[in-house]
């Protein structure tokens, strides 16, 4: 048995007593995590939040499997696969993280269904003001695909009008056969948000096929005759009357409605049996949805009978906010049930520990009768700690085996959000790791700090007494210090005024490390500005001393604001890897750097080693933590996102190892080159579903640009770089390519 004082000296531990060699990681889903008696099925899959649901056949055994998008972040999202392992009534469905890597970049909505009726589901998600779709591709012999079928859908407004089929990004639209005449349609919310458009899909009239994009033409503007109330959770009949202007591009007064739309969805489906569509509407700002009967026909709808508390005959569904359906058949029985979770993105405002309704159809498969069945779907079965997961792991109980920790954003609460640290107990071996949860809410943790939203975590021996403080930090950027007293594990008390004026600005995220080796536990703080802060520790080994300002406020010269985003959300952290400093850093947009030439260079730039590590980029705000859990010398990482979960990665020897395997080179070019203006990035034999980052330095190696290219041609703006030669480098994930750029003036 390793002796207790090794473990909980766990933050320098790795720098002390041992370091790891050059590694790469594997994703692993294979340690035992168990809740009370329960062995959790996908624990660790990383969270869910507020998700949206399509069926898909991701590994073509014929079977329909689930694509999961959450919305949870306000520069992407996050998706989740899952295969269908059950049978007749039977609820099964296991993690499948390889088949995420196939989908393209989604942001705000993500919906399947089969355009060109080949029996495979395509995607519609949301593009810059409105629609695009990719078509499923998919083979026996290539495995899941996609490629771009159209970069914006069009539909033909009236009077000559064929402009953008506008989707607001705060909306989920229907993609659905409404007429019965084997096309898709469309049915969305107007510019304004009352009343929806109806978009008839032309194709089959037209061409006699299906599989037309450019055959959308506005059928109605007030689809169905009602509109939503607008200043309540009731929609009204409003027969006769139009809520949204015939041609909204003829009327400039519309334009600034925009802005003021604030969020809808609908669901289309068959309620009653009578072969036309009935729907579910839900708004921003109500906890329900409401369903109302379909008493016109396919061709023309009229909507009564709305039931606001749906469904009323049951256990009528009740979210805090923005409440989404959608279909699936869940249990295989061949009746669609329907997936309720809130359509939300801001942190905070809803629901995520119980935000997965699962309301099954007692009815038959085109006449829905829903049973409540739970509020925790799928979520039930994994690791989830509401919004934000920041793992730490850290031997409390004495016992040599490294626990788990994971401090939180916090869980949704009507008042306000409420952070915890859930604590799991390593019930397994030195080689063989199992958790079990003990406490949501280790050492009460929350109670001492009430009010306070996220709690990121490090565990450190800063009093030098032989076991293992805690210091905490919080969104507005400060640090709290917990010491570590004799008796029970979870004796921590907190010591107000111990960092009396350290502050980062926002969303503190600390780990304590001895960073110039001087035998003393030093303090480095990731920030949502994208920089790491670096305290160096004055005192001594018992009685330690941090100046409020810090010794760097940008350590390493590292930034984690990308292109695109405004803010970072650095998340640091600093390990031994054969005698030398190396880091790991997590960041906004859900990818984990590595950076090296730490080691006596503190003032410096630290030099980038890997742009991509193991590929990770499931999930905004990855937060890594490195150990060796298995014994076998190497060190493993958990991860944590936003959406509240975590990911293992095992470490292992072989470089570039991981359960993708990328296409082989690639190739790319500027057109034109030399440039002036702008010049066309062009990636040859782009695949979407590898990960592409791209950047521009100047020839003294200061990086100009830098952005992930979610696409195969992307335009550059070069006119405020001055005439010269410049390096443009694309980084997948197995090799790179580089080529000059000339800008001249």
């Amino acid at each position: 048995m390793v002796p207790k004082r090794i473990f909980c000296l766990l933050p320098f531990l790795i720098v002390c007593h041992y370091s790891f060699s050059q590694m790469s990681f594997r994703r692993n889903d294979s340690i035992p995590v168990v809740y009370g008696t329960d062995t959790l099925p996908n624990a660790w899959t990383g969270g869910l939040n507020f998700c949206q649901f399509s069926e898909i056949d991701l590994n073509l055994d014929g079977i329909m499997d689930l694509a999961v998008f959450d919305r949870q972040g306000t520069n992407g999202g996050r998706i989740s696969c899952f295969l269908n392992k059950g049978t007749l009534n039977q609820v099964s469905y296991v993690n499948a993280p390889e088949y995420v890597f196939r989908f393209p970049p989604i942001q705000q909505w993500m919906l399947l269904a089969d355009y060109n009726c080949d029996g495979k589901a395509d995607i519609f998600t949301h593009t810059t003001f409105g629609i695009m779709v990719y078509e499923n591709t998919s083979t026996i012999g290539g495995g899941l695909s996609f490629r771009l079928a159209t970069g914006l859908v069009f539909s033909d407004y009236g009077s000559g009008t064929i402009t953008n089929l506008y989707v607001s990004t705060a909306d989920m639209p229907a993609i659905v056969d409404v007429d019965g005449d084997g096309d898709l349609d469309i049915v969305t919310y107007c510019i304004t948000p009352t009343g929806v458009e109806y978009h008839k899909n032309m194709s089959m009239e037209r061409y006699g096929r299906c599989d037309s994009l450019n055959a959308y033409v506005l059928d109605h503007n007030c689809w169905g005759a009602y509109s939503d109330n607008g200043t309540n959770c009731q929609n009204y009949i409003t027969t006769g009357v139009t809520p949204c202007p015939i041609n909204r591009y003829a009327n400039p007064d519309t334009a600034h409605q925009m802005e003021k739309h604030s969020g809808n969805c609908i669901l289309c489906f068959e309620a009653d049996g009578d072969k036309d569509k009935d729907i579910m509407i839900g708004h921003v700002g109500c906890p329900n949805m409401t369903e109302m009967k379909n008493t016109g026909d396919s061709a023309s709808a009229t909507f009564v009978n709305p039931d606001y508390t749906f469904p009323s005959y049951d256990v009528p569904l009740n979210m805090n906010v923005f409440p989404c359906g959608y279909l699936a058949d869940v249990d295989n029985d061949g009746r669609k049930d329907v997936l309720f979770s809130p359509n939300n993105e801001q942190e905070g405002a809803a629901e995520d520990l119980q935000s997965i309704a699962w309301y099954k159809n007692v009815g038959t498969a085109d006449s829905t009768i829903l049973r409540f069945q739970q509020n925790n779907f799928l979520q039930s079965q994994m690791i989830d700690v509401g919004e934000g997961a920041f793992p730490v792991l850290h031997d409390y109980d004495g016992d040599g085996l490294a626990d788990l920790f994971i401090g939180n954003f916090g869980y949704f609460h009507p008042d306000t959000t409420r952070p915890m640290i859930a604590c799991f107990r390593n019930t397994g071996t030195s080689t063989h790791p199992a958790f079990t949860l003990v406490t949501r809410d280790f050492a009460g943790i929350s109670a001492a700090l009430r009010g306070l939203t996220e709690f990121a975590i490090t565990f450190g021996d800063l009093d030098g007494d032989g076991d293992a403080d805690l210091v905490v930090g919080d969104y507005q950027g400060h640090l709290y210090y917990f010491e570590k007293f004799p008796g029970a594990p979870d004796n921590y008390v907190y010591q107000p005024g111990f960092f009396p004026n350290i502050h980062v600005g926002g969303y503190a995220t600390p780990q304590l490390i001895d960073l110039n080796r001087d035998g003393k536990l030093d303090l480095v703080v990731g920030a949502r500005n994208g920089r790491i802060y670096y305290y160096q520790n004055t005192g001594t080994a018992t009685s330690p001393a941090f100046s409020a300002t810090p010794t760097s406020d940008s350590l390493g010269r590292i930034s984690t604001i990308k292109t695109g985003y405004v803010t970072g959300y650095a998340a640091p952290f600093f390990y031994d890897e054969a005698g030398s400093y190396k880091l790991l850093i997590g960041e906004e947009s859900g990818i984990i750097r590595k950076y090296g030439d730490i080691d006596g260079n503190l003032n410096g730039a630290f030099t980038l080693l890997d742009p991509l590590v193991a590929y990770i980029g499931e999930g905004e705000r990855s937060v890594p933590f490195g150990y060796d859990l298995n014994g076998d010398g190497l060190m493993d990482m958990v991860v944590g996102n936003f959406s509240g979960g975590v990911e293992f990665y095992a470490g292992s020897n072989a470089l570039g190892v991981f359960n993708y395997q990328p296409p082989a080179g690639f190739d790319f070019s500027f057109i034109p080159n030399p440039s002036e203006n702008e010049t066309l990035l062009q990636i040859k034999d782009f695949k979407f579903g590898e990960k592409y980052n791209f950047t521009l330095t100047d020839l003294l190696g200061k990086t100009l640009r830098e952005f992930e290219c979610c696409s195969e041609q992307i335009m550059i703006p070069t006119s405020d770089l001055p005439s010269g030669l410049y390096l443009g480098n694309v980084y997948s994930s197995h090799s790179s390519a580089h080529h000059k750029l000339i800008v001249r003036r």
